[in-house]
């Protein structure tokens, strides 16, 4: 069984999962869950195995086409305190992605494959995914295997967020892999 979130807390631009949700993560795997997928930040957070159960705080995008939303809701308007009068939901979504979505990292993410054994995850791997970054229109957003630069960059990041965890990723081949012995499992948690 697999649980999950959609979530952006504390915001976007964090790259840590708030407390409540490391809080949920493991009380959703100490119920029953076989692992608990995080998403809704928008970007890569941290890999935990926690009682031999994989809990990503989040995968970041797999799809990310924000500036084809049409038509734009009123509330966005709202938020942002411009009048739709005065511009098309075309131009809107423009300034959107400039503001809050101009960087690389949201067009970042991982493919994670869990293999178990007896009950508990014995091997995850982790295959880097890029959005299109540079890409334009329809070709922005949609996913591809990441180049090798952009994936050892993407895995890099996912060690950095994982080691706080205690979870090591090493990188072979391009593919980001996590094994799990049961002797280095009875030391977590």
């Amino acid at each position: 069984m697999i649980a999950t979130i959609h979530a952006h807390d504390p915001g976007n631009w964090s790259d840590r999962p708030p407390d409540f949700l490391e809080e949920l993560a493991r009380k959703a795997i100490d119920a029953g869950a076989d692992q608990f997928v995080g998403h809704g930040p928008h970007q890569l957070r941290g890999l935990e195995i926690y009682k031999g159960k994989p809990i990503f705080y989040s995968l970041a995008n797999f799809i990310f086409q924000v500036e084809l939303q049409e038509p734009v809701g009123q509330d966005l308007y709202d938020r942002y305190d411009i009048d739709p009068k005065e511009v098309t939901d075309s131009e809107f979504n423009r300034r959107f992605l400039e503001r809050g979505f101009g960087d690389s990292i949201w067009y970042e993410s991982v493919i994670a494959e869990s293999r178990y054994e007896g009950g508990t995850v014995a091997e995850i791997r982790l295959y880097p995914v890029e959005l299109g970054y540079e890409k334009r229109g329809a070709h922005r957003g949609v996913p591809g295997t990441a180049r090798p630069e952009v994936g050892q960059q993407i895995l890099e990041t996912m060690q950095r967020l994982s080691e706080p965890y205690g979870t090591t990723i090493t990188i072979e081949d391009g593919v980001g892999v996590i094994r799990i012995s049961a002797t280095t499992d009875a030391n977590r948690r």
